[in-house]
């Protein structure tokens, strides 16, 4: 067999016709990255160059597509232990980009989780069934928007090519973050980044519609000015806006999902029930989840009325019920009782939370 082949006309349209099912452009970043080739590779088969046979096979392997219907029939002989050889390799390496590329940036661990059924289950017929490009998860300090969207990354990687997380608590700049972004998702192979931030949004955007991505930015409340209830943006950040805007509003294949204590400005105009943009209010836990938490802690003393008061003081905040619990059991003898009449006396230390 000849060390390299290339497409004939009539395979090209079987290639075109796959990769459109796919909703894959034709040098999709998702395409060259699944056959471990390049862009420029990529290229040359649609030319109808000759490339590798064994780049060949992975490039028709990646779009499902069996490599003898695609090749130029004349161009080789055909050796049996070879073919056997070589469409074991592209097997493999289109077995190793099922694997995905995963950047957790710094994601906590998804250890404890408590009920959110109901939340995970939503939040995944809104991505996969429909199609939102955006989705924030937004609450007070403390209610579990971060645990909630690691768990429901950890729920999707397997439906996503990409999947990105990274966390905006030190509010950084939002070139930083997109060049960050850039860089993954070409799998490190751009070297030249647009100079302006409308340029580098556009190249972020060409990648979400090049390949199915998954991108959580956490803590988006650091970027918004403090104490603002109308979601303004802390100044020099106001390119956040944009970015939201433009995926918002941009047709791609991927998935922002982003946590806030209050939803950014620009996302109240784009959001909806029926719309592509949607926003997620997370409320607290329910007694009986709420109590798993205490449970964690230690063996706790209190009748139900007791336990749906203490629940129901702290508005089923996980953080906050987390704090109480140690200080119940190590300031109260883990009497609930004797800790609600302490209550009475005056607001207690984590009231505020």
């Amino acid at each position: 067999m000849m060390n390299s082949v290339r497409a004939s006309e009539s395979g090209l349209k079987l290639v075109d016709q796959a990769r459109r099912q796919k909703r894959w452009n034709k040098t999709a970043v998702a395409w060259y990255t699944s056959a471990f080739t390049s862009r420029a590779t990529l290229n040359r088969f649609w030319g109808r160059q000759s490339i590798r046979t064994d780049t060949f096979m992975a490039i028709c392997s990646a779009v499902g597509l069996d490599w003898e219907k695609v090749v130029e029939p004349d161009q080789f002989e055909i050796d049996q232990f070879e073919i056997d050889q070589m469409e074991l390799t592209a097997l493999s390496t289109t077995a190793l980009a099922g694997i995905g590329h995963l950047d957790w940036g710094g994601a906590p661990e998804p250890r404890s989780f408590y009920g959110r059924m109901q939340e995970l289950n939503t939040l995944q017929e809104w991505i996969l069934q429909d199609n939102c490009c955006l989705v924030a998860l937004l609450g007070m300090g403390g209610i579990g928007k971060t645990t909630l969207a690691v768990k429901l990354a950890h729920l999707l990687q397997d439906k996503f090519e990409f999947v990105m997380w990274r966390s905006l608590r030190n509010a950084p700049p939002l070139e930083e973050v997109l060049a960050d972004m850039i860089q993954f998702l070409s799998v490190q192979q751009e070297t030249n980044l647009p100079s302006s931030v409308d340029g580098k949004i556009l190249r972020l955007i060409q990648y979400l519609q090049g390949a199915r991505c998954l991108l959580v930015l956490d803590n988006t409340e650091s970027i918004l000015e403090s104490g603002s209830r109308t979601g303004g943006y802390r100044e020099g950040y106001a390119g956040y806006g944009e970015l939201l805007r433009t995926i918002g509003e941009t047709s791609h294949n991927s998935c922002l999902v982003m946590t806030s204590r209050e939803a950014p400005q620009d996302l109240t105009l784009l959001e909806g029930e029926a719309l592509p943009v949607r926003c997620f209010p997370l409320k607290g836990l329910p007694e009986t989840h709420g109590q798993e938490i205490f449970k964690e802690k230690g063996n706790f003393i209190g009748d139900d009325t007791q336990w749906m008061t203490l629940i129901e003081r702290y508005a089923g905040n996980p953080l906050a019920l987390k704090m109480v619990a140690c200080a119940v059991r190590d300031f109260f003898d883990s009497n609930i009782a004797q800790f609600l009449d302490f209550l009475k006396e005056g607001s207690f230390i984590f009231d505020d939370i």
